[in-house]
């Protein structure tokens, strides 16, 4: 029916607008916004996390929400789930066993990315 292909048209565009939005707040300049907004500040960890060059096969690869992560267990964080999703920048609860030291949205966005040869 209509129905049914009104409401995956809506889904899928809310799915979407969802994602596009998390993504732009991983990468905007810091801010006051980024830094204490629930959620928002959790991807952006989560976010610059994956980027490192020696975890980003291994570890935080849903960017939206990191559920995924956490009930796979490829998060980089050592939390149940409420403790994962409001982390923010958080680093006393990184895994101890991680190849690579994710770096805090702040202090990443001053560094160029270094990349392994």
């Amino acid at each position: 029916s209509a129905n049914v292909g009104w409401l995956f048209i809506s889904t899928t565009t809310g799915i979407y607008l969802i994602y596009e939005f998390m993504h732009f707040c991983c990468h905007v300049d810091e801010s006051w916004f980024v830094r204490n907004m629930p959620l928002v500040n959790t991807i952006r960890r989560h976010h610059t996390a994956h980027h490192n060059s020696r975890l980003m096969m291994e570890k935080n690869m849903n960017l939206t929400f990191p559920i995924s992560d956490w009930l796979f267990g490829t998060s980089d964080l050592d939390r149940g789930l409420l403790g994962h999703l409001f982390n923010g920048y958080d680093e006393s609860y990184l895994k101890g066993n991680l190849r690579g030291q994710p770096r805090r949205p702040d202090i990443a966005a001053a560094e160029p990315i270094a990349f392994e040869s």
